[in-house]
Parts: C-alpha cells; structure tokens; sequence
C-alpha cells in the first residue's frame, strides 16, 4: 500500500507538471516538444525512492528472519496474474506499476545472505477460501466472504483478508509439496502491522 502511496504521487506530480510544459510548448508553436529537465528530474526521483523503499522492505524482512531463525519464506508469485484475467482498467495499471521481479530478486538476494530460502507460490484461490475450509481451491472458493476492504468473513467469523491470503498461500504451499503441517489462524483477526519509512 505504502508502494502504491508513492506511485500516485509521482503519478499526479509528473502528470502535472507535463500538462503544464507541454501547454506552454503549444503555445510556442511546438507540436512534439521534448522532455523537459524538470520532467526527467522527476522520472528519476520516482525509480530511486522506489528503489530505496524495496530495498529497506526487503532489509527488513530479511533481517527479522535471521532474528527469529526463519529457515524458509513462502511468497505469493503474482507474476502472471494479469494474464488469466481482466480486473479493470485501475486495477491492472496498478498491478502494471508494481516491480514484481526486482522485489523477488531483491528479497531472495537478502536471504540468501542469512542462508535463507525462497519460495514462490503459485496463489490461485488465496485470497478467497476461508483459512477454516479443508484445502485451498476452487471448490471451496467464496468470493463473496470478502464483504469490504481488508475484510474477510466466515461463518460470523472476521479475519484480516490480507492475513487469510498470506495464509492460504503457505497452506496451498504445504499441500503442493506434500509437507504436513498444522496451522493455526490465531493472529488472522489482528495482525501486526509494520511500518517501513520510506
């Protein structure tokens, strides 16, 4: 969320000052104008914070594994997910913006420091089955128990959907690898949230 904070600023900002220069360059009687310094300025401020905000992430991450002896992180591949279906035009230019890639890479680099391994799970379903149905998949898929943002309900039952998503991966992880495991959902109610400065 941080992430996407930090592309509408910069979204809004470039947006405005190029309407502005290019209005100006009209008016000069300049069809195709170039960029302007200030422009590019921007453009370059944009990649560096981001950058800098995935690096303090993914520092953060990896440093609290080490702390607390975390030998493997499950992380949901969203790489694709684009690709399978269309989730409106807002919704996928966000998804479009976000560095994917550069944020794995980033991470399992940082792991791999503290001999700490990575995993990318496919995440179909996640974020819609319970964490209390018996597997993770279409079968028990509810879309409908998300009823508003960063909600998810279940037999009267209120979960952060953030948490059960997060969840659901590592459990269709398990599933997957033919690991067994129990999980408990203790904590999918009020997770903690940790914020990094960007």
């Amino acid at each position: 969320r941080k992430y996407l904070s930090l592309e509408r600023y910069f979204h809004k900002e470039i947006a405005r000052v190029q309407s502005a220069w290019y209005a100006q360059q009209s008016e000069r009687g300049i069809k195709y104008p170039k960029s302007s310094k200030h422009i590019q300025r921007l453009y370059r401020k944009k990649q560096n914070t981001v950058k800098d905000y995935l690096h303090k992430v993914t520092r953060w991450i990896a440093e609290y594994c080490k702390k607390e002896d975390i030998r493997c992180v499950v992380v949901g591949d969203i790489r694709n997910i684009r690709k399978e279906k269309d989730m409106g035009h807002k919704t996928n230019q966000k998804f479009h913006g976000l560095p994917y890639n550069r944020l794995y890479i980033m991470l399992e680099y940082k792991l791999k420091l503290y001999g700490i391994q990575l995993i990318k799970q496919e995440e179909s379903y996640t974020s819609q089955c319970s964490p209390l149905s018996p597997e993770v998949s279409k079968r028990h898929a509810e879309a409908s128990n998300r009823k508003e943002r960063g909600m998810y309900i279940t037999d009267g039952v209120r979960f952060n959907a953030d948490a059960v998503g997060a969840f659901n991966i590592l459990r269709k992880h398990l599933s997957v690898s033919g690991k067994q495991k129990e999980l408990s959902v203790t904590g999918l109610k009020t997770p903690e949230i940790i914020k990094v400065a960007a």
